[in-house]
């Protein structure tokens, strides 16, 4: 039988939908599950780096303080109403990326890879290098987190060892098969978007390029499940809450169109997260053999 004393929690991409995933952080806190590795995404890559760098009470407050501010702020907020003159405007993409840099240094409790209690990795995709997934594993934090969360049309590339990066959920969102890479053996998924498998073409959906919506995401999800096998235990950790099935509407709340209601929407995404996990988490630990 496999060892699974190593375990790793694997946060999902989905921009604004991420907010979920500190409710489930917390929730794997009190149940005193403790990670050896944490994957994340996009978003999942900046709640996973603060968590990694530490891994209790203290750090999940430092994780939620970075993202309710990120979620709030007007400037950050109006991303994507820049977008549409970021292309022609570079001082307007410097300013973007300066205003996300700024949040993560006046939060991030950690400098280098090197310097988090856990270990940490997050993907992005090399512009010289398109197909293939490029993972950031050592060295400045800051700007592996720029480079991983660069989503086109929301932050410029980021510069990281000459290489132009840009956002590694578009080619990797739930790197599941990257954890088991590294030797993990039980994994939790932090999603932020629902995983059930996907009804319709799923093996044309599975190889989509960049498709942010419930349907791509959950159909490379289940890619991955399907190759792992027996190799690992997953468990995916539930949102509590129904997931918008229209494209539009996950769009935008992901790049955080809705501004009005987005601090209210992240806290109760969190609390919605929280409770259904813990019930989830239970469920496991008393079905669990001993």
């Amino acid at each position: 039988m496999a060892d699974r004393s190593v375990t790793a929690f694997v946060l999902s991409g989905g921009g604004k939908e991420a907010s979920a995933e500190i409710g489930m952080l917390a929730a794997l806190l009190e149940a005193e599950i403790r990670p050896d590795l944490i994957l994340g995404a996009s978003a999942g890559a900046a709640l996973g780096a603060f968590f990694a760098a530490k891994p209790d009470a203290d750090g999940l407050r430092a994780v939620r303080e970075f993202w309710l501010e990120f979620v709030s702020s007007p400037r950050l907020a109006g991303l994507w109403t820049y977008s549409l003159a970021r292309p022609y405007w570079p001082p307007l993409q410097q300013r973007s990326r300066d205003e996300v840099a700024a949040a993560l240094q006046r939060h991030l409790p950690a400098a280098k890879f090197e310097d988090l209690q856990v270990r940490f990795q997050c993907p992005a995709i090399d512009l010289a290098h398109p197909t293939r997934t490029h993972w950031l594993t050592s060295g400045p934090l800051l700007p592996a987190l720029l480079a991983s969360m660069a989503g086109p049309w929301v932050l410029p590339p980021a510069q990281v060892d000459g290489r132009e990066l840009i956002d590694g959920a578009f080619a990797d969102p739930i790197p599941i098969q990257r954890a088991v890479k590294l030797g993990a053996r039980t994994i939790y998924v932090l999603p932020a978007t629902d995983l059930r498998r996907p009804r319709g073409p799923v093996e044309v959906l599975r190889w989509i390029a960049p498709v942010p919506t419930i349907t791509g995401f959950s159909a490379r999800f289940h890619h991955q499940l399907d190759a792992i096998g027996d190799k690992a235990t997953v468990h995916c950790l539930p949102l509590g809450r129904p997931a918008p099935t229209a494209a539009p509407r996950l769009i935008g709340r992901i790049v955080g169109v809705d501004l009005s209601a987005s601090l209210a929407r992240a806290d109760a995404h969190i609390i919605q997260a929280y409770h259904a996990t813990a019930k989830f988490l239970a469920t496991l630990a008393s079905t669990s053999p001993e």
